[in-house]
């Protein structure tokens, strides 16, 4: 173990730093210059922490890791930093990484047999998200946005509603919501927050909200305009203190 790893293991409770890394990835979704905590850091809290990472967070750790890569070149591209061909290059490695990721069985919190499906969720939210930092500009009806939002409802339709793992999802859900298209997977998107907030006993309505912003921005467009309509516009722009707090219950 590293001197890094007994510092952070002797000076900060793990169980509230992964929750301050989590919401710090959270946060820089809809503005990756909002991340604050070093790569180092986040390596080092999800080396650290047993399963209860997953358990808390739903999102398996490696997974985790490798999102705040992503972001971190993203911040690095916004800021400057980093060409755009080489922020090209290591977002579309990174995206190939996610795309054959698999789930390890001993990483399996409990013996819930619907973990695999959670994983799911988060690795196709991370490849949709990665492919619109790559291409903000990509219409919501590209191919390869919709195949990220089925594979993220699919996996979320193995997910029965009586399940406390329903809980864990709200990112995912949120972001094949922002793509959703089709009248019948835009209910069936408000279908599962209404699980979730059936489980949590609150909701966080600023998530529906920025949702419901996206879909009336696209039910105004011009008949052949297929422009996006990033869902990152509507949270810079609210001007709430809340702005990037909306995928916490």
């Amino acid at each position: 173990m590293t001197r890094s790893y007994v510092h952070i293991k002797s000076h900060f409770q793990l169980p509230a730093r992964t929750t301050h890394i989590k919401l710090d990835i959270i946060r820089s979704l809809a503005d990756p210059q909002r991340l604050c905590f070093s790569p180092e850091l986040r390596e080092a809290v999800a080396t650290l922490s047993d399963l209860k990472f997953e358990r808390v967070n739903g999102c398996p750790r490696d997974m985790f890791l490798i999102m705040g890569n992503v972001i971190e070149h993203a911040k690095a591209h916004a800021m400057g930093k980093i060409e755009t061909p080489e922020y090209e290059r290591l977002l579309n490695a990174y995206r190939y990484e996610l795309y054959s990721w698999r789930l390890k069985t001993d990483r399996y919190p409990n013996d819930d047999p619907r973990w695999p499906a959670v994983a799911e969720a988060f690795r196709h939210a991370c490849i949709l998200h990665t492919s619109r930092l790559l291409d903000e500009t990509q219409p919501a009806e590209a191919p390869m946005i919709q195949n990220s939002v089925t594979a993220i409802l699919d996996s979320l339709a193995e997910i029965p509603a009586e399940c406390r793992l329903i809980e864990l999802v709200v990112m995912p859900l949120f972001m094949a919501g922002a793509d959703a298209l089709s009248p019948y997977a835009r209910h069936y998107v408000l279908l599962r927050f209404d699980h979730i907030r059936a489980h949590g006993g609150v909701g966080n309505h600023v998530s529906i909200s920025l949702l419901k912003s996206v879909w009336d921005g696209r039910g105004r467009q011009a008949k052949h305009d297929n422009s996006n309509i990033p869902w990152w516009r509507f949270a810079r722009d609210s001007g709430s203190q809340q702005q990037h707090d909306y995928l916490i219950i």
